[in-house]
């Protein structure tokens, strides 16, 4: 099986580039039954990734970070996400319009995607996460019927602080990204 790990940053993938030992080639870091793609942030960003990347005899699995709604949800704990949604609407005030997710595995864990930021979120889904990229990642894959999953890591807790728990938090973060990533590869590394 060849996978392929979309995920959005750099600094998220890391820890994995330098365990698979990964070989550079542009936004991609080849290594032996697999690839990584640094997809870019934001629901574009990974639709233009998807374009170039294998679509056949694969597997594509989005890992990386999101925000948690409840604090009940350990920062760096690695979730595999059961359903996906998208935010229609956010604003400053922490009105959050919420698309009703589409289910993809059997797990408890929603996923809603914004193309901002989504802060003080009122949502009382305590086993929400919040990101960029899943939904749109999702729907790619639906869409050529490419087997797929989505596990995130608990970065923050969709507060005004965010931005900096998140920088704080990211080197342990991709370590557990990395973790994750040798679990669903049966780590031979």
């Amino acid at each position: 099986m060849y996978f392929v790990f979309f995920i959005a940053t750099f600094h998220e993938a890391k820890a994995a580039i330098d365990q698979l030992q990964a070989k550079a080639g542009g936004a991609y870091f080849h290594f032996e039954n697999g690839m990584i793609v640094i997809s870019g942030i934001g629901p574009m960003a990974v639709y233009q990734a998807s374009k170039k990347v294998p679509k056949e005899n694969c597997v594509w699995i989005n890992i990386g970070i999101a925000g948690a709604v409840s604090q009940e949800m350990s920062l760096g704990s690695c979730v595999r996400v059961g359903a996906v949604g998208r935010v229609k609407r956010a604003d400053h005030q922490g009105t959050v319009l919420l698309e009703t997710p589409t289910v993809i595995a059997p797990s408890p864990y929603i996923l809603y995607s914004s193309s901002t930021p989504v802060y003080e979120t009122l949502s009382s889904e305590k086993r929400a996460l919040f990101d960029m990229e899943g939904y749109t990642f999702a729907r790619i894959a639906l869409q050529y019927r490419i087997p797929f999953h989505v596990e995130k890591v608990v970065s923050d807790y969709c507060q005004l602080n965010s931005p900096t728990l998140i920088a704080s938090s990211m080197p342990s973060c991709s370590k557990e990204i990395s973790a994750a990533m040798l679990r669903i590869l049966g780590s031979r590394y």
